[in-house]
Parts: structure tokens; C-alpha cells; sequence
């Protein structure tokens, strides 16, 4: 369902272009390797826990989603970023990683990125995107997210 899709990651994946990762930074933190300069052009991104059932209409600059449990925060399962934004975002991260991290324990990469991007789109306000955990899986979905248990590959045909 998604056109040229390619994986971040520190493994082969059999079927799928992978982009190796160049640094070892804990959890959901590895997905700060996306804004790297030398990965070009804008980027839809998505969790691996993000089903895509249709794909949604690609926005016209940076999208986020709205955190399904805190509205006043972004939601980083799902999100389309420009290449300017990217790169943006890359040099105030790459300048001290250690430090965000600590000062994002809570929140983890959705505080760091709330920083950055929230003023950015709402998949919510311009997509039929919803949690799992919250909807469960409306007729009308383009896009379900797996935020926390259950899983999509621990739910027999979930989708």
C-alpha cells in the first residue's frame, strides 16, 4: 500500500531496500536516524505498528499525528516531513543527542519533535487515521495505529 517504501534499519530485511543505521542511540530513539542529511527529499514515515489500509493523500508540507492520549503533544507513529524541515530538525539534534534524550525521558522522541513540529498538520484533521487501542477499526480507516498492546501481528486478521 505504500509506494516506495524503504526501512531504516540495523538488519537485513528480506524484500525491502534498508537503509543502514549509523548510530546506536536506545529504543524509539533510532528513529532520529531519519533526518540524517544524507537521506534525500521528503519522508513519510510511519511506525512499524502503523497499519496503512489505503494510502492517504500526501500533504502539501509537515503532518504529524495529534498523541492519541495527550492532545497538547505531537504524535510521532505517523508522520509526512520535509526535507527542510528534516534537516532542521537534524542539526539541532546531532548537535548534543545525549542531552535531548535526557531531557526528553517522559515523552521520549514525541517530546524532542514537539519542540520542532508543533505547529506542523494533523493527520486527524485531513485523513481518516485513528488508534487502535481508542477506535478499533472503523469502516471508513486509511490508517490504523498500534500505539502500545495489542500489536497488529498479535491480532489474528486484524486487518
Amino acid at each position: 500500500m505504500v509506494p516506495d517504501l524503504f526501512c531504516i534499519s540495523d538488519v537485513f530485511i528480506h524484500g525491502v531496500p534498508v537503509i543502514p543505521m549509523h548510530y546506536n542511540w536506545p529504543s524509539w530513539w533510532c528513529k532520529m536516524e531519519m533526518f540524517r542529511p544524507d537521506i534525500e527529499g521528503d519522508i513519510f514515515y510511519f511506525d512499524l505498528d502503523t497499519t496503512v489500509i489505503q494510502m492517504p493523500e500526501i500533504p502539501k508540507g509537515d503532518c504529524v499525528l495529534t498523541d492519541f492520549g495527550n492532545p497538547d503533544v505531537i504524535g510521532s507513529g505517523l508522520m509526512y516531513l520535509t526535507e527542510q524541515t528534516r534537516y532542521k530538525i537534524w542539526d539541532h539534534w546531532i548537535k548534543s543527542p545525549g542531552k535531548h534524550i535526557s531531557q526528553n525521558i517522559t515523552l521520549g522522541d514525541q517530546g524532542y519533535l514537539n519542540q520542532h513540529l508543533h505547529l506542523a498538520k494533523r493527520w486527524q484533521r485531513i485523513a481518516k487515521v485513528y488508534s487502535y487501542k481508542r477506535h478499533g477499526k472503523p469502516a471508513d480507516a486509511q490508517v490504523v495505529c498500534f500505539h502500545g498492546k495489542p500489536r497488529p501481528w498479535d491480532i489474528e486478521n486484524a486487518l
